[in-house]
């Protein structure tokens, strides 16, 4: 089961929604939470017996310096009681695979918190054990953008437009007259993951679902 929220929920909802997850996966945007929400139900990523939140930050600063020091608190400190997994998604933009990680980790040290060897899982996927005191908690971080397409900032939308050109919905010839995927992509483009070809799905998003396999074990 998925459950989906959003920074702009109450803190006490959110902490009450949250408290009871097996796992929890903060994403960058509305965008990538609801990609994650529509691929877990389509593809049957999460097992029917554990409960995955997944939560819109609201934007990138949001998510490194208020959503991520926030949740890994609540786990632990066990309010989070049963997740030892956070999950997050978040695009390139202008950076390297190491620039947006090394980013993203040095924000979780500036907390306190010793962080463990990063390694690769799979696509586009790396993870990282957090230790505190009494708790230690699985990092998987997953990123947005398909670097073989030539463009000045890589996010979702990359694998929107590329869903859409599997799905003939443009053709790839789009690619030499764009700078940025989201010219050709609207949020609308969301809906194509409900009845998009699901080989479509499994070859855009290899990344997301190589994050919802790591999480949910």
């Amino acid at each position: 089961m998925i459950v989906r929220l959003s920074v702009s929920d109450a803190f006490l909802k959110l902490v009450r929604k949250v408290r009871r997850v097996d796992a929890l996966v903060l994403c960058e945007g509305d965008m990538e939470a609801q990609v994650v929400e529509k691929l877990g139900s389509r593809l049957g990523m999460v097992n029917e017996k554990k409960s995955i939140a997944v939560i819109d930050c609201e934007g990138l600063n949001a998510l490194r310096k208020g959503m991520l020091p926030a949740v890994l608190a609540l786990i632990i400190g066990k309010v989070v009681r049963k997740a030892r997994v956070l999950g997050v998604l978040i695009d390139l933009e202008e950076l390297d695979y190491e620039g947006r990680l090394k980013g993203l980790l040095d924000g979780i040290k500036a907390c306190g918190y010793e962080v463990g060897a990063l390694e690769e899982a799979c696509e586009a996927t790396w993870r990282a054990t957090v230790v505190a005191p009494h708790r230690e908690v699985q990092v998987v971080i997953s990123l947005s953008g398909i670097l073989k397409f030539r463009l000045e900032k890589h996010a979702i939308e990359d694998h929107l437009l590329y869903l859409k050109i599997l799905e003939g919905a443009v053709s790839d010839e789009i690619l030499g007259r764009i700078k940025r995927a989201e010219e050709v992509v609207s949020k609308e483009d969301v809906r194509l993951l409900d009845e998009a070809r699901e080989e479509s799905l499994k070859e855009t998003f290899r990344h997301i679902l190589c994050l919802l396999r790591s999480i949910d074990f």
